[in-house]
C-alpha cells in the first residue's frame, strides 16, 4: 500500500468501482432514524422532500452521507456535518449535490462535488484524526468503538486495538441489540474520522465507513474479519498499523 496517496486514491486502489445508490440525512447524529433518499425521485422532488425535512428541524447539528454499493452488494459511506452553515447555506449544499451526483457517481467524483459545493479543497485529503468501528445503520444502538487516534497509543502493544482487543473495549449496547464485538444483524463498518479543524485544516468534520466484517451464510449475521479489518485500516493511515 502506496504512503503517499490521498485516503479517496487508496480506497480506490483497495477496494475497487463502486457506484452511487443513495443519500441520508440527519440531525443531531440520528443515522438511526436517518431521512433517506435511494433515486426514486428526480433531484428536484428530492430536494423538495429533503427541504421539507429541513424545515421540521429543531437543531443546526445537520449531516448527509453518501451511500455506495461495491458489485458485490456490500455498501459504504462518506458522510460531512454541516452544522456552522445558515439554514439557506445547507439547502443550497444539498440541492448541488443531489443535482450534481447522478446514481452511479464513483467516490471520486461525490467528494470532489462536496469540496466544490462546500468551498472545501482539505476534504478527505490527509491521514484522519480517527479510526472508530461500528454498525451500519445501528451505529448508536449498537454503540462504535474508537480503535485508533493520531499521535495516540490505543493497543497493548500498537497504535491500533488488535481485534482480539476489541471484546474487552466496547460498551454495553442499547436494549435488544448484541455487543460490537458479538455477531450483528447489519454489516460491521471501520470509519475514518476527520475533526472539524482550524484555518490551517478542513472546516468541516467528515468520514467515511468501509465493511469490515464477513456474513455467515447460515445465520445471515455479520462478525469482524480480522484480514479486512486490519487492512481497511491501512487503506485509510497509509501503511499498516504500528
Amino acid at each position: 500500500m502506496s504512503d503517499d496517496k490521498d485516503p479517496i486514491s487508496r480506497v480506490e486502489e483497495a477496494f475497487g468501482e463502486a457506484g452511487l445508490i443513495g443519500w441520508q440525512f440527519a440531525a443531531d447524529g440520528d443515522w438511526d432514524g436517518a431521512e433517506r433518499i435511494f433515486f426514486e425521485h428526480s433531484p428536484d422532488r428530492a430536494a423538495v422532500r429533503i427541504q421539507r425535512w429541513l424545515d421540521q428541524q429543531a437543531t443546526n447539528n445537520i449531516a448527509f452521507e453518501a451511500l455506495f454499493e461495491f458489485a458485490s452488494s456490500e455498501r459504504f459511506f462518506f458522510g460531512v456535518r454541516i452544522t456552522h452553515l445558515q439554514p439557506e447555506a445547507k439547502s443550497k449544499a444539498i440541492q448541488a449535490l443531489l443535482t450534481g451526483c447522478p446514481k452511479g457517481s464513483p467516490l471520486r467524483h461525490v467528494v470532489q462535488q462536496a469540496r466544490d459545493v462546500l468551498g472545501e479543497r482539505q476534504l478527505v485529503r490527509d491521514t484522519p484524526d480517527y479510526l472508530e468501528l461500528g454498525v451500519f445503520d445501528v451505529w448508536n444502538k449498537v454503540k462504535p468503538l474508537v480503535v485508533w487516534k493520531k499521535n495516540e497509543k490505543l493497543g497493548e502493544a500498537t497504535a491500533i486495538l488488535l481485534p482480539n482487543e476489541i471484546r474487552n473495549k466496547t460498551q454495553k449496547p442499547d436494549a435488544g441489540f448484541s455487543p460490537l464485538h458479538e455477531p450483528q444483524a447489519q454489516p460491521l463498518m471501520l470509519e475514518a474520522c476527520w475533526k472539524e479543524g482550524d484555518e490551517s485544516r478542513c472546516g468541516f468534520s467528515c468520514w467515511v465507513g468501509l465493511p469490515v466484517g464477513d456474513l455467515d451464510g447460515t445465520s445471515k449475521t455479520h462478525t469482524l474479519s480480522n484480514n479486512r479489518y486490519l487492512s481497511a485500516s491501512a487503506t485509510f493511515i497509509g501503511s499498516s498499523p504500528p
